[in-house]
């Protein structure tokens, strides 16, 4: 309700938001995350055209800043949380340092978010405080005591309210009102670099000389491939990333009228590699044919490559879900089924940017 209102305010001065903004509350969640759900797959054409972010404001229900966030915007959290001031001289992201904070992997379990990141491939941005259990007051989910009275009790003047409208409106203008989208691909191949580098480290020796497509290529022929294709990959993301900022600030220079060719040549590139940017996430989202094994047996709904809840909890994240859970339980089938899956897409992506 704060953030609405500081965007009312804003628009009572005249401002109008570049892109859309829409201001969504759910029911339902403890039964499934039925409305948000109920949505995302209603809308799914339309979100998957145009949606560029979903930010979900998570419970405030302790003292510790939670942030949860699809790695592309991992630059643009850490910037702004300097910008968010608690008092003089100390900031949101001091806050976050003190508490031995660190910026989680979305799908730390399932949320209203879900629908979003891991079948539509949307990228998300989850905000909250948690519970610090060694002294906070209890936090009674769902139920009639934690009301107001026991919010006050944990923070008198509602400033952790304040705190999270700050950082999530500057958030959401830097993203509506920036010429071009501001993500960092490199951090994002970063992680699923990284979280491959581990995961390839379990699988079986014996495995390595078996057959995994029809071209008689092995699979330790194929983790070679991987191991190059994200060499290039990440090479080619500090390029995109680069020449990202370099757009964002060509746009902004005021060419006289007799150069007005060139003003319309970057905003040409601006709209053409902003489609770009919006279909990242997407390229990760498998859409299962009949004929196909589903990346994750049994879960057929999750559809990220990337992100998905964890199976046996349900409450952390596991990236690079179907990799890993075919080397849990030790099905060649389908670690070779996923490990063609996301080279598909890290090529496209590749091909993309």
């Amino acid at each position: 309700m704060e953030l609405a209102r500081g965007f009312n305010e804003l628009v009572k001065l005249g401002w109008k938001p570049l892109r859309t903004i829409k201001f969504i509350s759910w029911d339902g969640s403890s039964y499934g995350q039925l409305g948000s759900t109920e949505f995302g797959e209603y809308y799914a054409g339309a979100l998957s055209k145009n949606a560029i972010v979903y930010v979900n404001l998570d419970k405030i229900e302790g003292s510790l800043l939670k942030i949860e966030a699809n790695p592309l915007f991992n630059n643009l959290i850490q910037n702004l949380m300097k910008e968010v001031m608690i008092s003089h001289g100390s900031s949101l992201s001091d806050l976050f340092k003190s508490q031995n904070g660190k910026l989680e992997l979305i799908s730390q379990g399932v949320g209203d978010y879900t629908v979003f990141q891991s079948h539509l491939g949307i990228p998300c941005l989850n905000v909250g405080f948690k519970n610090n259990n060694t002294k906070d007051y209890v936090a009674y989910d769902n139920s009639k005591y934690m009301d107001l009275g026991w919010l006050l009790k944990l923070d008198p003047k509602l400033k952790m309210h304040n705190l999270v409208s700050q950082f999530v409106g500057l958030f959401v203008l830097n993203l509506t009102e920036r010429e071009i989208l501001h993500i960092k691909t490199k951090d994002y191949v970063n992680q699923i670099h990284t979280s491959y580098n581990k995961l390839v480290k379990r699988v079986p020796d014996y495995w390595l000389d078996r057959v995994i497509d029809d071209q008689n290529l092995r699979l330790g022929k194929k983790l070679n491939h991987m191991n190059d294709l994200f060499d290039n990959l990440l090479n080619k993301t500090i390029k995109f990333d680069k020449k990202l900022d370099s757009l964002q600030n060509e746009i902004l220079i005021d060419y006289p009228w007799f150069k007005l060719y060139k003003k319309l040549r970057t905003a040409i590139q601006v709209k053409v590699i902003n489609i770009k940017v919006k279909a990242l996430d997407r390229l990760f989202i498998h859409q299962n044919g009949n004929d196909e094994i589903d990346p994750l047996k049994g879960r057929a709904w999750f559809k990220h490559l990337v992100f998905a809840p964890d199976r046996i909890t349900g409450n952390q994240v596991s990236v690079l879900p179907g990799l890993n859970e075919a080397l849990d339980d030790l099905d060649f089938n389908l670690f070779s089924e996923n490990l063609s899956l996301m080279y598909s897409a890290l090529l496209k992506l590749y091909l993309k940017i």
